[in-house]
């Protein structure tokens, strides 16, 4: 992904930057880390707003009773409460709970790159 929008950039700023006397760092911190910034910002976006989704399908692939204490996470507890149990209520809550988080951190994300970077996604 990053080579392809690295190819997209303008060769004429590379020229100019070593016309202006910028050597091979210098082109770098210039012109190709302003080119990758929205690259990077939505990539960082989208990785937060994913980082409570753990797995769920290869937890569950080794999930026992004996193992309940040490390999819980959120997706499996909905699983076990919500469907094992048929307590469809409380595992929706909790689903809820983490979609909420979820959003929350994508949101504070986007606000921090809007805010620093001024590139995010929306």
């Amino acid at each position: 992904m990053y080579m392809a929008v690295l190819s997209s950039a303008d060769q004429q700023q590379y020229e100019a930057a070593m016309v202006d006397g910028a050597n091979r760092f210098k082109q770098i911190i210039h012109v190709t880390l302003p080119v990758l910034l929205p690259t990077i910002a939505i990539n960082l976006i989208i990785a937060v707003g994913n980082v409570l989704i753990l797995g769920f399908e290869k937890i569950l692939l080794m999930y026992t009773p004996t193992t309940y204490v040490t390999s819980d996470v959120i997706q499996t507890f909905v699983y076990r409460i919500g469907l094992m149990g048929n307590n469809f209520s409380y595992g929706t809550a909790v689903g809820l709970f983490q979609s909420v988080i979820s959003l929350l951190l994508l949101w504070i994300t986007n606000k921090i790159t809007n805010k620093y970077w001024e590139c995010g996604l929306w």
